[in-house]
């Protein structure tokens, strides 16, 4: 019997080993052709993909937690209710959203000090507000984990999804129509300041366009200059799944309408690594 199980740990362990290295061997084959270096430089690419990543995991987690909810409130038994709302404040999906919230607020906070040591006053502003949002998010979610009682927690459940679409409204603020650029090798992909209504409350974000002088993009903060040799990236993540255009109206500050060039590559939208 001891034998045999040691046999089995053993094939499993060996086909664990098989699958990372496979995974480790194909995987940035895959992933690029372009150079490190170029891909690095891509400074609003870099931390939407970072973030992107992340968001879409913390969806996936919150969707899981919210269909337990009406199981809880159906169980009769205030005892057993109680068992169940610990172990749900104690599950996986929860303390990965803790974990991913955390995450995207040391991203948030790396990103605002990357624009405010360029000198990007506008690029700062717009993480320090992103990573308020998420503060706020975070805070929720550890007010939820000692939640007292079963419409406690459904309560913070409501208030954990209206600041998770509030973090994607003013994520989507900012990386809107960057992946859409077509510019000319040279010039610059250029954050044009705007302010967006969500709901009652107004956010900053970006009109991405293209710039061919650094005096083009006064007032906002730059993206990435456009190599003279591009090397196109040959795969193109999807987008996540929350990613639908949200309902916003613009109130038309600081608009300019990007050129597609034909003879330019496309910026890939693209997704970073897991936690």
């Amino acid at each position: 019997m001891s034998r045999k199980l040691h046999r089995t740990v053993l094939l499993l362990a060996t086909a664990s080993l098989m699958v990372a290295s496979a995974a480790a061997a194909n995987g940035p084959a895959h992933r690029s052709a372009a150079p490190k270096k170029a891909s690095v430089s891509d400074v609003p690419l870099v931390f939407f993909q970072a973030i992107d990543k992340r968001l879409t995991l913390l969806d996936a987690d919150n969707q899981k937690l919210r269909t337990s909810i009406p199981e809880l409130q159906h169980v009769r038994s205030a005892a057993r209710r109680k068992r169940m709302l610990r172990q749900l404040q104690r599950s996986k999906a929860q303390r990965e959203r803790l974990q991913t919230v955390n995450q995207l607020v040391v991203i948030s906070a790396r990103a605002q000090r990357r624009y405010r040591n360029q000198g990007q006053a506008y690029g700062a502003k717009l993480f320090r507000d992103f990573r308020t949002r998420l503060s706020a998010l975070k805070s929720t979610l550890l007010h939820e984990q000692v939640a007292p009682s079963v419409s406690s927690w459904a309560h913070s459940e409501k208030l954990v999804n209206a600041r998770l679409l509030s973090v994607i409204t003013q994520y989507q603020a900012i990386s809107g129509g960057y992946v859409a650029l077509a510019c000319h090798p040279g010039t610059w992909a250029c954050c044009q300041p705007r302010t967006l209504r969500d709901g009652n409350a107004t956010i900053r974000g970006c009109t991405w366009s293209c710039a061919s002088r650094l005096t083009a993009c006064r007032g906002g903060c730059l993206g990435r200059r456009i190599p003279n040799t591009v090397v196109a990236v040959k795969n193109t993540p999807k987008p996540p799944i929350f990613a639908k255009p949200a309902a916003l109206a613009s109130s038309g500050k600081g608009k300019s309408k990007a050129r597609p060039r034909m003879n330019a590559p496309a910026i890939p939208q693209g997704t970073a690594s897991g936690r």
